[in-house]
């Protein structure tokens, strides 16, 4: 148990992850779970992830089971994170279950069914995007990102656009001191 509890604790930090072998990630221009599939052995791409934190909640090891909370960065994949974690204490290890419990500013507190999602009104698209730039238009840039113009304005990623009535369309810079429509809501 202390073993284990050493390793869950050692986890926060910034570590090179390989990629699954069945990610959706392209290799050679094709998603690499195609190329696992078909019983290819395909280059497994690294990338750079973050563990902010970790805890071990719970165990049963008569059966041979540890819950962990993790709360990392965007692109990480928390069932390789079991199998590394697995591998490094020497006993293999794999993701039973998987459970988001935030996402960005949402958390699972806040959540509704899905069926009730009508009940409550919807949900303000505002709330999920709150980590996002953000530029209030006025109603000729409505009109223009509507018809999928640009607008005057760029930005480095991408940006809410919105008006009094709420959320219009996300917008993204191209390098060319406008803003690209990329989903129009309305």
């Amino acid at each position: 148990r202390a073993t284990i509890a050493a390793a869950v604790s050692a986890l926060p930090g910034t570590h090179r992850q390989r990629v699954p072998a069945l990610a959706a990630v392209k290799v050679g221009g094709e998603p690499l779970y195609r190329r696992t599939r078909r019983g290819e052995i395909a280059e497994r791409p690294e990338r750079d992830i973050t563990i902010s934190a970790a805890r071990l909640v719970g165990d049963d090891l008569t059966d041979g089971w540890i819950d962990v909370e993790v709360t990392c960065s965007k692109g990480t994949y928390i069932r390789q994170l079991a199998t590394d974690l697995g591998n490094q204490l020497g006993c293999g290890g794999y993701c039973e279950r998987l459970r988001r419990l935030s996402v960005g500013a949402l958390q699972i507190d806040d959540a509704v069914p899905p069926v009730a999602v009508r009940s409550h009104g919807g949900v303000d698209p505002r709330q999920a995007l709150a980590p996002m730039a953000q530029r209030v238009l006025d109603q000729e840039e409505v009109r223009e990102i509507g018809h999928g113009r640009p607008i005057e304005g760029g930005a480095d990623g991408p940006v809410m656009l919105l008006d009094a009535a709420g959320l219009v369309a996300i917008g993204v810079g191209r390098g060319d001191d406008r803003l690209w429509p990329r989903i129009v809501l309305r």
